[in-house]
């Protein structure tokens, strides 16, 4: 079952009926309350991701589900901008791109910045963001938080210092990190998707 497409801007006025489209689908398949939550909580954080977005953001928001396998999705069309508004499209990170993003929905958030601007060249704000990207063929990218976990959790056993151990930290605290078996953020034909996965046992 495919929810309806819910229509998002920057404002992020329409969480409230995304989360009734989330319920909604968590109903038609019964899935219990708690993984209801689960979904409900995964929609508030990629609606996070386009809260304050600069310039006249929009895109559409929907999910789908059948049995304990879903895809929560968050998509845009990429716009290829001049070095001034990719600047300012840059900012939407919550530190800004000289600094290194706190949390990895923040490091989330600003690799989809990245991608709605065209162009993944600028990724300097995101130290590790190559531990993450998936093999793909030319002009699409995609940026998997379960393949950065994985190597992330490979280096910090093979290199044992606490550059690795605090890269590793920081996904334990995450909440999104620990409920979602994966958060894929690609582009591919000019659209930017941000996937979250979830499979309930």
């Amino acid at each position: 079952m495919i929810t309806d497409v819910v229509l998002v801007d920057s404002s992020g006025d329409s969480l409230q009926t995304a989360l009734d489209r989330i319920e909604g689908l968590a109903i038609s398949q019964n899935i219990g309350i708690k993984n209801k939550l689960y979904l409900r909580l995964i929609a508030e954080e990629l609606f996070g991701l386009v809260r304050g977005l600069a310039g006249s953001f929009s895109g559409k928001f929907y999910a789908e589900g059948e049995d304990n396998d879903y895809r929560v999705v968050l998509e845009a069309n990429a716009v290829y901008l001049n070095d001034i508004d990719k600047e300012k499209l840059i900012q939407i990170s919550t530190t800004g791109i000289n600094e290194d993003n706190i949390g990895i929905m923040s490091k989330i958030r600003y690799i989809f910045g990245i991608y709605l601007g065209g162009d993944d060249s600028t990724i300097a704000g995101f130290e590790n963001y190559s531990l993450g990207l998936q093999e793909q063929e030319e002009k699409q990218r995609a940026w998997s938080l379960k393949k950065y976990k994985e190597t992330v959790a490979h280096n910090k056993e093979a290199a044992a210092n606490k550059d690795w151990d605090n890269v590793w930290d920081e996904l334990e605290r995450s909440v999104i990190a620990n409920v979602a078996d994966d958060i894929v953020v690609g582009i591919k034909n000019n659209t930017v998707k941000v996937e979250v996965y979830k499979t309930f046992s």
